[in-house]
């Protein structure tokens, strides 16, 4: 399932960081999205990763992001075993 793990407010844009770690012991696939809208407005040309595989306790990182106001970050696993952290920098 796609699921939105961050939103720029409005009137401020974001350089931000996602990073992914497989914490299970099986090999799991990712993929990346950033969205102009809601995680629902998901299209094929959002995806900036797919079908990118994680090895068990292994980690992936995109950096340097640069989001607009609206901009949503989508992430979907194959398996319930990735944990996701966004963290960067909000500015207006």
């Amino acid at each position: 399932m796609n699921t939105a793990v961050y939103s720029v407010p409005a009137g401020k844009f974001t350089t931000a960081n996602v990073a992914m770690c497989n914490i299970g012991d099986a090999s799991a696939k990712i993929r990346l999205a950033i969205v102009d809208g809601a995680a629902a407005d998901l299209a094929d040309e959002d995806y900036i990763e797919y079908g990118t595989s994680i090895p068990a306790g292994g980690i992936f990182e995109r950096s340097a992001l640069t989001l607009s106001a609206g901009e949503t970050v989508v992430v979907w696993a194959d398996k319930g075993t990735i944990a996701v952290r966004v963290h960067g920098y909000e500015e207006a």
